[in-house]
């Protein structure tokens, strides 16, 4: 089907050029002249049409066809390397034809039914009763390219966007993305938050992704691919709105005033509306793989109900005297944001309630030389001593190696002169004054010093000593307590140690095995080193939107 667009192609001569003999005389004995090459009108092309234009014959001419063959029935075409005639290879049944109603007078021709983004020839067939001649070949014209789909989400980080799209094939020179923020005309002209990426390498129909980076955390974009061939641009849709991932949450805080042996207590800010699911994650502090292998470090992760308000959460069924660290993770529709961390936290040390009084206690002792000369040498904090499980039932002082473990030994109250609480020392003497222990307090309770515990520890031997409290009223008298305390300093005169004759034939055993089970081998305990497990975290600069492969 011809369609005829009145178009002043200019002097027809210039056109023609020298060779064009005189047009005008309308001499039917005379051949038609050889038609110069259509060009592609500028803006025409859609993806499935294209017009041509040509001057005006006006010579004698009984019919006017205007040919256009695909590209694609020429075996191995490229259009910058093409030799020869492309029409060498017509047939009439792969190419179109355009017959126009005026031959003489016609200007333009518009092909239709063609295929997106391919190339075709077209060159004029003239004829008249002296014969047919038929024109030049015009240059490769091209459909515009197939209409690209709405690009989805590859993934996304706090920054960047990844989408990825279908291959576009050959025949593009340029594939772009274009974004803007996500509004209600996103890509209207009252949007200033638009930009636009492209690629002319030779592997653009490659393609199938692309990164558009610096953007802002937790917002949402949309993005359109759009893809140029020589016929022009083709604009695809746009995008879901795609949001990149949240910023990390920072830390969560302790709320000291809840650690017990077994529980941890956090708060933290509300995370806000964005957030559609919030998880906490804890594990046992073990080098910078901690969180990759959550369960075998002792971890989980708790999904917190109520995730854009919650402010708080207690974990529960930890291990006493453990180091935990803890972060959240905030999620949106695009992905999750690992937050930073907290630790390491150490639950206190395990204390199940006994009659009296019990915790942990790390024994040292001086020797005798030192103890001659009545001066006390403090050992370096380098140094780590046996750890034992000290109880406290009636006036019955005992140690064991661990909570349910085997006794170490015992010491009868009724066999101390004093008991005195200094700063965060206890220090109990003997009636013989040959002998002199001395207990330093340390808590692991954020919330109770040192000294503290040092006088309960004080309080609680003087009153069994002296039988002023039963068991249930001592228990109702003070808290039981959750903390630790350590013995630093035994000062032992050189005369053997009292024994179980002594004083209502109760006390320490024999001499010898008191030293071996009260004044064992110091044990030294690699510290834990927390330090530069876990790297630094790169801080990320919010910067004005721009985009880049």
């Amino acid at each position: 089907m011809a369609h005829l667009v009145d178009d002043d192609f200019g002097d027809l001569s210039s056109v023609m050029g020298d060779d064009g003999g005189d047009w005008d005389d309308g001499d039917p004995n005379i051949k038609p002249r050889v038609a110069p090459a259509a060009v592609q009108v500028e803006g025409s092309a859609t993806q499935e049409s294209v017009t041509v234009k040509f001057p005006a014959q006006k010579q004698c001419l009984s019919k006017l066809v205007v040919e256009c063959m695909p590209a694609s029935c020429i075996p191995g075409f490229n259009a910058s390397k093409m030799k020869g005639d492309p029409f060498d290879h017509y047939t009439s049944t792969a190419g179109f034809i355009v017959q126009p109603t005026d031959p003489i007078n016609a200007r333009t021709a518009t092909f239709e039914g063609l295929a997106p983004g391919q190339a075709y020839f077209t060159r004029l067939v003239c004829t008249n009763p002296s014969g047919t001649t038929r024109g030049k070949c015009s240059e490769a014209l091209y459909t515009l390219p197939q209409v690209p789909p709405a690009p989805l989400l590859g993934y996304a980080t706090s920054q960047s966007v990844c989408i990825k799209f279908p291959k576009q094939g050959k025949g593009i020179t340029k594939l772009s993305i274009e974004m803007a923020l996500w509004c209600a005309d996103p890509f209207g002209p009252q949007n200033k938050k638009r930009g636009m990426l492209s690629d002319e390498g030779p592997h653009i129909g490659e393609r199938s992704s692309g990164l558009v980076r610096n953007l802002r955390p937790g917002t949402p974009y949309v993005f359109r691919l759009i893809t140029t061939n020589a016929g022009g641009n083709a604009i695809g849709p746009m995008s879901k709105p795609i949001k990149t991932i949240p910023k990390p949450p920072p830390a969560p805080l302790e709320d000291v005033t809840g650690r017990k042996d077994t529980e941890i207590s956090l708060k933290w800010k509300p995370v806000g509306q964005d957030c559609i699911k919030l998880q906490l994650e804890y594990a046992i502090l073990s080098g910078k793989g901690t969180f990759n292998k959550l369960k075998e470090n002792g971890g989980r992760t708790i999904t917190i109900g109520n995730a854009q308000e919650a402010t708080g959460y207690v974990v529960k069924n930890l291990k006493p005297n453990t180091n935990y660290i803890f972060r959240l993770v905030q999620f949106n529709s695009s992905g999750s944001a690992n937050g930073a961390l907290l630790g390491p936290i150490k639950t206190v040390s395990f204390s199940p309630d006994m009659l009296d009084q019990s915790g942990w206690l790390y024994e040292a002792a001086i020797g005798k030389e030192l103890a001659r000369t009545g001066t006390i040498k403090r050992r370096s904090s380098k140094s780590k001593f046996p750890k034992y499980w000290y109880t406290l039932d009636g006036k019955l002082l005992s140690w064991f190696k661990d909570v349910d473990g085997e006794e170490i030994n015992y010491l009868h109250l009724g066999k101390t002169e004093t008991i005195e609480s200094k700063d965060d020392m206890v220090i109990l003497t003997l009636k013989n004054k040959k002998q002199m222990l001395k207990l330093r307090a340390f808590s692991d309770n954020p919330n109770e010093e040192a000294s503290t515990i040092a006088q309960k520890w004080c309080d609680r031997l003087n009153a069994a000593k002296e039988g002023r409290l039963d068991a249930s009223k001592a228990a109702a008298a003070s808290d039981a307590d959750t903390s630790t305390a350590s013995i630093t300093e035994v000062v032992a005169d050189e005369e053997e140690h009292a024994t179980g004759d002594e004083a209502d034939g109760e006390g320490f055993e024999e001499d010898e095995n008191f030293q071996e089970a009260a004044f064992g081998e110091e044990s030294e305990e690699d510290d834990d080193d927390f330090g530069g497990g876990f790297g630094e975290e790169e801080d990320e600069e919010e910067e004005e939107d721009s985009f880049g492969f």
